[in-house]
């Protein structure tokens, strides 16, 4: 499985969050979801922030995102892999890539929040 920048796949990358979107079967239009699907690399790519996905076999297997809040805060999003490759790590793997690209691009902290349904996952993000 390899990590790269997502920026070449985000067609892709709008099926992920759609799939994900679906997976969590609870509105996210607080989130401005559909303004993110009409045009993803406008979050998620320079400067505002940066996409990464995990491919195997040319196919995209997941993805996490960060965007930016200023100079030094960014906020980590859509972290989501395929339920085939669920017990692989991919999310650990995708999480440690994201934390070190932010680094890398300047920022000294990262947040998220978390949905409510998705509180048996902060484990993964300590």
């Amino acid at each position: 499985m390899q990590i790269v920048d997502g920026k070449d796949y985000l067609s892709e990358v709008k099926d992920l969050i759609i799939e994900y979107s679906r997976r969590l079967s609870r509105d996210l239009s607080f989130q401005n979801i559909d303004e993110e699907l009409q045009d993803p690399a406008h979050k998620y790519t320079a400067p505002e922030g940066e996409i990464l996905v995990a491919i195997e076999n040319e196919k995209v297997m997941g993805m996490v995102a960060y965007h930016r809040h200023s100079d030094e805060r960014c906020e980590m999003k859509r972290l989501y892999v395929k339920p085939e490759t669920r017990g692989m790590h991919l999310g650990d793997s995708l999480v440690e890539e994201i934390i070190k690209h932010a680094r890398i691009a300047g920022y000294k902290e990262m947040v998220l929040d978390i949905i409510v349904p998705l509180k048996a996952t902060i484990s993964l993000y300590k």
